[in-house]
């Protein structure tokens, strides 16, 4: 099970290391609507899709993120003998991963 984590552990590391932090703006709904909505179709699907994509990119890079530090207690829970910071670690990751998924 420990080379198990440490593969884990790693793959994660080296994904969180590439992630490259972006900024995201969003239009408050009230503009959207006025603004676009009911003017130009076309810009506001663009705009619709744009920040959804934004939105779905959001949502995966932090579940990726605090994946990691779950293995990354997981990790320490294994490697200090400390069963408490394990059998808690992976209970948080369990909850995070059914979350990410769902």
């Amino acid at each position: 099970m420990k080379n198990d984590i440490n593969i884990w552990y790693m793959a994660l590391e080296e994904i969180n290391k590439k992630i490259i932090h972006k900024k995201y703006t969003f239009i408050s709904v009230p503009n959207y609507i006025e603004s676009y909505f009911l003017k130009d179709s076309k810009k506001a699907m663009q705009i619709y899709w744009k920040e959804l994509l934004q939105r779905l990119h959001l949502a995966s890079v932090t579940s990726l993120m605090r994946n990691f530090k779950w293995i990354e207690g997981i990790k320490f829970g294994i490697d200090s003998n400390n069963y408490i910071i394990f059998a808690s670690s992976l209970r948080g990751y369990i909850e995070a991963f059914v979350d990410s998924y769902y």
